[in-house]
């Protein structure tokens, strides 16, 4: 169950590990009465009429399911964020890249908690050998990012080499 933004977030991260992409960007903003959160993937994107859809729970994409019909986490996090009056915007290009944002007040009752980023920058680090990541989190005039780029490594006879490099800073983060 997702009870959790991060639980949306591995969820969307997922979709674009199965839409190809190779580098996600993961930007999340916490401030009093606003939380943003951007996932960025430069998968294999979506047409017009995909985007469109993708927030009906009886269609998901026949390629990357054959097996399925549908597909419900786009879909539950549109009704979690509209519980809270917040929006979700999908932005796609086929090919090259798609671009989901989320916008919410947290300060409402129902409004999800952030969760566990200790915990995601774990899962996602382990996650996969293909895909890197960097996940930048700022809250209010403070904030860090942390690049993720994990793959086999040819030195060592070990599965996954994981490179994590953070940054810090203290001024307002502009998108």
């Amino acid at each position: 169950m997702h009870e959790t933004l991060c639980d949306y977030v591995l969820e969307l991260v997922n979709n674009a590990i199965e839409a190809g992409a190779k580098k996600v960007d993961l930007l999340l903003e916490e401030h009093p009465d606003n939380t943003l959160l951007r996932v960025l993937d430069d998968g294999k994107g979506m047409c017009a009429e995909d985007v469109r859809n993708c927030f009906d729970p009886f269609r998901t994409d026949s390629c990357k399911h054959p097996e399925r019909r549908t597909g419900l986490g786009l879909a539950l996090l549109e009704a979690a964020v509209f519980d809270v009056e917040g929006t979700v915007n999908i932005k796609s290009e086929p090919g090259l890249r798609t671009e989901i944002m989320v916008t919410f007040d947290p300060r409402r009752p129902d409004a999800l908690p952030v969760g566990n980023l200790a915990e995601l920058g774990l899962l996602l680090c382990s996650g996969t050998e293909t895909c890197s990541f960097r996940l930048t989190h700022h809250r209010r005039q403070i904030g860090y990012q942390i690049n993720f780029q994990t793959g086999l490594s040819s030195r060592q006879n070990s599965p996954l080499h994981v490179k994590t490099e953070i940054a810090r800073w203290e001024e307002t983060l502009v998108i």
